[in-house]
């Protein structure tokens, strides 16, 4: 693309036919230096892409000048960036640096129904706010303890259809943050979701009552690292009124939450990582009525083990009650998740892979038709998976992408195609094509050409054959 001066590692966006069966255009920018495209959004045949890069002249569209800062400046080696692509991936709408003068990564986006790109990820920079903001940001300054390189903060940017960044805030506490996930719901709602090690004294939590007592959901960081939710207003007129709910998710053990989704009804669907076997992860207690609330509905998938585990969690509208906690466990192959969607009827998508399966219980069964086995053995490498589930989040269909031979097959997200029910998940292997399971319909690129490749595949839903 224009501006671009491309180095070893560059941005790539490339869109697909609906078919699979060709590329629309391929389109790659970036400078001297090396960018990563972390995650992209999608409006009007629009592309939104956000990431890393550490490059002195990576290239800029647009007047989000308050943002364009040459690095590495001191201390520092790499930004984040956004661009906007047009329809047809011939040009930017605007391309920036999002950075301070500290390091940064843009590790999430969402586009609202106005056009308006919500970038988030973490900072270590003091002065990542911006001056052009109409709106007061959350939490104005960066936690003095994340100041030179220790820890980050999490960070968030509103730019708007015209290229203005009119909000801006921090989030986190005195320890390290990571925003690993955001989405935006029809009414502007901006939901986050991450990591923090962060104790309550410092980690914003929510609701409170006027006393400025908790009372939302989880207010106790249970171990090394807890997962966490957040639900912002950005269009509240003040910083204390910007707080819908702040939640921990987590047990003992190391949690991180890697994806959220909302529903229509504005409740959030938020996957991550956790340890099973630890027991005592965030839960909600029944309650008296009418209506009688029974709780948090709790459904075990697989065998529990001491390998890293996989939830996903149904939270209300208001962050008050977690409804459904479903987990995918493993006797000692660790599980990754990273990508969750949900549908108007609430049906929940997810993808993820799963580690060294050398026992049968290190994964659950497949479920469903045309779903394929896990492998088994001490040369099964990294296998992807992509599992669906009711509203309750009861399992519907579990299927997994493997080869063997140590190769590594891994899902590393996936978009859903509400209408059809056609989801289109995306990943990286090290897998010759001709050894996948199960085998590809039509391919735009049959060719393994390198030491590994990102594919992609389509499954479609029609709720009586999965194909």
């Amino acid at each position: 693309l224009a501006g671009s001066t491309l180095g070893l590692k560059n941005a790539l966006v490339a869109k697909l036919t609906l078919t699979g069966d060709g590329f629309s255009y391929i389109s790659i920018f970036g400078g001297t230096g090396d960018e990563q495209v972390n995650a992209v959004a999608l409006k009007a045949g629009e592309v939104y892409a956000v990431g890393t890069t550490s490059s002195p002249n990576f290239p800029q569209s647009g007047s989000l000048q308050a943002f364009q800062k040459a690095i590495p400046s001191v201390g520092a080696t790499t930004d984040a960036f956004f661009s906007h692509l047009n329809d047809t991936g011939t040009a930017f709408v605007m391309s920036t640096y999002v950075g301070g003068g500290d390091d940064e990564s843009g590790n999430a986006v969402a586009v609202d129904t106005a056009g308006n790109a919500y970038v988030a990820g973490t900072t270590k920079s003091a002065n990542l706010l911006s001056a052009s903001v109409v709106t007061p940001p959350f939490q104005a300054t960066i936690n003095t303890n994340n100041i030179g390189g220790v820890n980050t903060d999490g960070f968030v940017v509103r730019i708007t259809a015209g290229n203005i960044a009119d909000y801006n805030t921090y989030f986190g506490g005195t320890l390290n943050e990571v925003i690993n996930a955001a989405a935006v719901d029809s009414a502007g709602m901006l939901y986050l979701a991450g990591q923090t090690f962060s104790a309550p004294a410092s980690f914003p939590l929510g609701p409170n009552t006027a006393a400025a007592a908790f009372i939302g959901l989880d207010n106790t960081n249970g171990g090394a690292g807890d997962a966490f939710a957040a639900k912002l207003n950005p269009a509240a007129a003040t910083a204390a009124t910007q707080l819908v709910y702040s939640t921990y998710l987590g047990n003992a053990g190391a949690d991180s939450a890697t994806g959220i989704a909302v529903d229509l009804a504005g409740q959030a669907y938020v996957t991550g990582t956790t340890f099973v076997n630890l027991g005592g992860f965030t839960t909600s207690a029944s309650g008296v009525g009418p209506p009688v609330d029974p709780g948090t509905i709790f459904t075990p998938l697989g065998t529990a083990g001491t390998g890293r585990d996989i939830f996903v969690a149904k939270l209300n509208a208001s962050g008050s009650v977690l409804k459904n906690l479903t987990t995918i466990q493993g006797v000692l192959a660790p599980l990754t998740s990273t990508g969750i969607a949900v549908d108007s009827q609430e049906q929940v998508y997810l993808s993820g892979y799963v580690t060294g399966t050398t026992l049968a219980a290190d994964t659950p069964a497949a479920v469903g038709p045309n779903s394929n086995a896990a492998l088994v053995g001490p040369a099964t490498g990294d296998q992807g998976f992509f599992a669906r589930f009711t509203a309750d989040l009861a399992l519907q269909y579990l299927t997994y992408t493997n080869s063997g031979a140590g190769n590594s097959v891994k899902e590393n997200g996936l978009a859903l195609l509400d209408s059809t029910r056609d989801v289109f998940i995306a990943g990286t292997t090290t897998a010759a094509a001709a050894t996948y399971t199960p085998a590809a319909i039509v391919s735009a690129d049959n060719t393994f050409a390198g030491a590994s490749e990102g594919f992609v595949f389509a499954l479609n839903f029609n709720d009586a054959v999965n194909t």
